[in-house]
């Protein structure tokens, strides 16, 4: 981010940061279930999500590549030991620099949840709690991940804040196989 002249990244504009809208995202996000290997129609709601606020986001070629090696070499990545293939690549999107003597960065996280997340959300005194009283685990983890990245270059974009460089990565499987993580 620049500094200096132009927009600054300052605890002004980080205040800018609408708290309902991250919370609205990540509610959203947690009613995906994306176990591992299975998170295809989560990560199709994040490309959606990047694309509709003018960021180019797609699915990259880990499927295919994955397709390219020998059986047992892709087994090795499937998930619940070999039984599920990846249903999805990893989720690339790129922000082209406002200033390219800026320097980029990157923005990661994983779209998969554990198997045994829970996806009914319930918010009380201003906190979000898994409604489950089975595994009491919210299904936030790493939906809370996209959901800052997402507000936060929504901020950025929206502010005008000059930046080098962003890319963004979500990577699938990272609780089982890492295949996101191995073929990125």
């Amino acid at each position: 981010f620049k500094r200096g002249s132009g927009k600054k990244v300052t605890p002004d504009l980080f205040a800018k940061l609408d708290r309902e809208a991250l919370k609205r995202t990540l509610i959203e996000a947690i009613a995906i279930p994306s176990p591992s290997c299975r998170e295809r129609e989560f990560a199709n709601y994040v490309v959606k999500k990047f694309r509709d606020i003018g960021v180019e986001a797609r699915m990259d070629d880990a499927l295919q590549n994955l397709d390219s090696l020998p059986q047992e070499e892709q087994v090795a990545v499937y998930c619940d030991d070999g039984k599920h293939r990846p249903a999805s690549g990893n989720v690339v999107a790129f922000i082209p620099p406002t200033d390219p003597n800026l320097p980029s960065f990157n923005f990661s996280f994983h779209l998969d949840t554990r198997p045994d997340d829970n996806h009914d959300v319930v918010e009380m005194n201003g906190h979000l709690y898994s409604k489950s009283t089975k595994s009491g685990i919210l299904g936030a983890d790493d939906k809370a991940g996209f959901a800052i990245i997402y507000e936060v270059v929504k901020l950025i974009l929206e502010e005008g804040v000059p930046h080098g460089g962003i890319q963004i990565t979500g990577m699938p499987a990272e609780e089982d196989s890492g295949f996101g993580g191995k073929f990125a």
